[in-house]
């Protein structure tokens, strides 16, 4: 995603917050030496920001060591990795060869290195060694440097860290190229049947100008100078405060982290609470907001508490990273992941709620299909009192209860890594923004009943004014063949989950020749959940040339329209 999709929306947002304000917005001898460092300010003035502030999660583990161990299989600290770290690589890099477009990707481990390499026309066009890894969940990506390739040796691709172009799709165990998982990608090939995308010409932006700003901990004074210097990478906290200091010295390459100086690689404790010298060392109390010497808020900038129990202060602390720009549906809500910060600043309890109410960042959480927890349902009835008790939530909600207020409030209908995660714009099920654009919570599950039939079920049950249209024909049906590309992937999504998504086979099956790889997967996906068995690459080969692919379409569609 490029860097004007983050300010476009980044802006909005901070102009929001200012006009309305109510943003919810090893034990080493390096440890050792930080401990001892004098104070970032001689005026003891706290300070949280600078680098001399920032002292490693080794340290903060002598007194949080129950953290610490969760810390250790948190998904935060593997969303970056070092190769050369034990376990970190999850991909099959067992001299592989992998066909793909008419060349392949070659995968190999020397000793302890791995390499991935790119070979067209019979030949290796560039190999690269790689260095780090992305994500340990759903999918593992690679970032490395290049090793061979056509360039002189003295070129700067030599010495750069790039985001390698194929993924490990863990739950199959494929390699996959970015297209296939990363919605941003358009039609694979051409009408002349040519790559749209030369897979085997990788981008070469630095890795550290993008995705190591959201992956790794490092000196909140760095993100701070990237927002004077109108180059904001997210729509958190550091949108509310400027460093004057930092103004005072500019950067030249103020939107490359210096990876070099990183804190930690991956996620750790003082992404979230700051540098942490000023209570490890000095006995200070945390403080969840950004200070020291040159730091301001910036004016009109609405005030937050800087404590864990304030909304305002821990949501505008997940909002550094949870607020990735995306196309959204109607009423506000985003399409894909990784905008939930967003979501939840859009919606009906951007005031009420914080993120740490239902998550526990220092845990993994229970996967995209788990069911609602306790302490989701406690968050809600919190403020809706009243239907604290079961029966009155029953009456309330006329389902039974294995649906909850999740279900309807906060619908599972974005676009994750794997399959579809729940909204956190929450709202009414009877939202008239979201049900003119047809998608509703209902027919989530009710994919074989109607618009129609939903329509009249909110307006007699629950006094509602819908918008949707009164087609006769099932959910399911009108949004596998809508127009809008996101409600199709909202229709494969919910049938691999659902009872009823084999009455919708043939018409996945025909989905199977889109043009779109990411979409094509999602289909695919679907296609395996609806039958109950997995697709070989004689079935259907997902990632093959459209000649094949085409082939295979075909006779699947004429076994299952019998």
């Amino acid at each position: 995603m490029g860097l004007s999709r983050h300010k476009t929306v980044g802006i909005g947002i901070c102009a929001a917050l200012l006009a309305l304000s109510v943003l919810l917005w090893p034990k080493s001898s390096s440890e050792r030496e930080k401990r001892n460092r004098p104070l970032a300010s001689e005026s003891r003035l706290y300070s949280n920001v600078r680098a001399a502030d920032y002292v490693g999660p080794t340290l903060c583990s002598e007194c949080h060591e129950d953290r610490y161990q969760q810390w250790q299989g948190n998904l935060h600290r593997r969303m970056n990795r070092l190769v050369a770290e034990a376990g970190a690589v999850l991909g099959d890099f067992d001299d592989r060869r992998v066909p793909y477009a008419g060349g392949a990707l070659l995968l190999q481990r020397r000793g302890k290195d791995y390499f991935m390499g790119l070979e067209r026309e019979g030949s290796v066009h560039r190999e690269y060694r790689v260095t780090r890894t992305i994500g340990s969940r759903y999918l593992q990506e690679y970032v490395g440097v290049q090793v061979r390739g056509p360039e002189p040796a003295q070129s700067p691709v030599y010495q750069t860290e790039i985001r390698l172009p194929f993924g490990f799709m863990l739950r199959e165990r494929r390699w996959l190229h970015q297209q296939y998982f990363d919605s941003w990608y358009g039609d694979e090939y051409r009408a002349d049947g040519s790559l749209a995308v030369d897979v085997f010409e990788p981008e070469q932006a630095p890795w550290r100008g993008r995705c190591a700003w959201c992956h790794n901990t490092y000196p909140f004074e760095k993100r701070l100078a990237r927002i004077d210097d109108d180059q904001q990478i997210g729509s958190g906290i550091e949108l509310l405060f400027e460093d004057h200091k930092a103004r005072a010295a500019p950067s030249e390459e103020v939107s490359l982290l210096p990876v070099d100086e990183l804190v930690s690689v991956g996620i750790s404790c003082e992404s979230c609470h700051f540098g942490g010298r000023e209570h490890a060392v000095q006995g200070k109390s945390i403080r969840f907001a950004p200070a020291g010497e040159g730091i301001e808020a910036r004016k009109q900038a609405p005030t937050i508490a800087g404590t864990r129990q304030d909304g305002r202060t821990i949501n505008s602390i997940c909002a550094q990273c949870h607020s990735v720009p995306t196309k959204l549906f109607a009423n506000g809500a985003g399409v894909r992941n990784s905008s939930e910060a967003l979501d939840l600043l859009s919606g009906a309890c951007a005031t009420r709620i914080k993120c740490t109410d239902c998550h526990d960042p220092h845990v993994p959480g229970p996967g995209a299909l788990a069911a609602a927890q306790s302490r989701h349902l406690e968050a809600c009835v919190g403020c809706h009192e009243n239907l604290a008790d079961a029966d009155a939530a029953l009456r309330h909600s006329k389902h039974s209860a294995e649906t909850t207020c999740l279900d309807c409030h906060m619908p599972r209908i974005v676009q994750g890594m794997d399959t579809l995660i729940r909204s956190h714009r929450i709202s009414s099920p009877d939202d008239p923004e979201m049900l003119s654009d047809g998608v509703n919570a209902c027919n989530l599950c009710h994919l074989d009943k109607s618009l129609a039939w939903t329509s009249e079920v909110l307006v007699r049950d629950f006094g509602a004014s819908t918008l949707l249209p009164l087609d006769a024909r099932a959910a399911g049906e009108v949004w596998l063949r809508s127009s809008k590309r996101e409600l199709r992937l909202v229709a494969a999504g919910s049938m691999r989950a659902n009872a009823v998504g084999a009455l919708f086979l043939p018409l996945l099956v025909e989905k199977l020749d889109d043009p779109v790889a990411h979409d094509r997967m999602r289909y695919f996906w679907a296609i395996e959940a609806v039958r109950g068995a997995p697709l070989s690459d004689d079935d259907y080969a997902v990632a093959g040339p459209p000649s094949l692919r085409h082939r295979q379409a075909a006779a699947l569609q004429a076994a299952h329209s019998r």
